[in-house]
């Protein structure tokens, strides 16, 4: 039997060695091995019933990270469900079962904005009259979440997360 790259390889396959030069390579990519356990993405619905059970019991949980545990925690069953950060943030934000508060460090950084960095809706600019009838955008706001900047930008480094009332 002969390859594409002009190799001769035997007959059987189970004792075929792989080539290296050749263009299809069959075996596994690098960095899988057969022991990955799997895993299912759980539907927005499914998230939001898991953060409503979640907020029945509990009136605040700290950090997303922490969120994201318990969610997963609660979605367990026979299946294992994965749930990202960014994504159960979003699913949150949208559900209206918590308030967000957004803690934040200021970067020297003087620049605009036009996307959210909490959950990516375009910012409207904050502006203020100056004394010669003009106006000055003094920062940017999210109508969705409620993040707002300055001129320096603010990066977000915890999300709290309250029960909403």
């Amino acid at each position: 039997m002969r390859s594409t790259d002009g190799a001769t390889r035997p007959d059987d396959p189970a004792r075929a060695v792989p080539s290296r030069v050749g263009p299809l390579n069959l075996s596994m990519p690098r960095g899988l091995s057969r022991g990955v356990a799997e895993y299912r993405i759980p539907s927005d619905a499914l998230v939001r019933a898991s953060l409503s059970r979640l907020f029945s019991t509990r009136h605040e949980v700290s950090s997303q990270r922490q969120l994201k545990r318990l969610v997963e925690r609660d979605l367990k069953s026979d299946e294992v469900f994965r749930v990202g950060e960014p994504r159960l943030r979003q699913i949150a934000i949208d559900s209206g079962l918590v308030d967000l508060e957004i803690h934040c460090r200021e970067t020297g950084e003087r620049r605009s904005l036009v996307k959210c960095p909490v959950c990516a809706e375009r910012l409207r600019r904050v502006r203020n009259m100056t004394v010669f009838g003009g106006t000055v955008t003094v920062g940017y706001r999210c109508a969705r979440c409620g993040y707002w900047t300055g001129l320096r930008k603010r990066v977000p480094t915890r999300y709290v997360f309250t029960r909403r009332a």
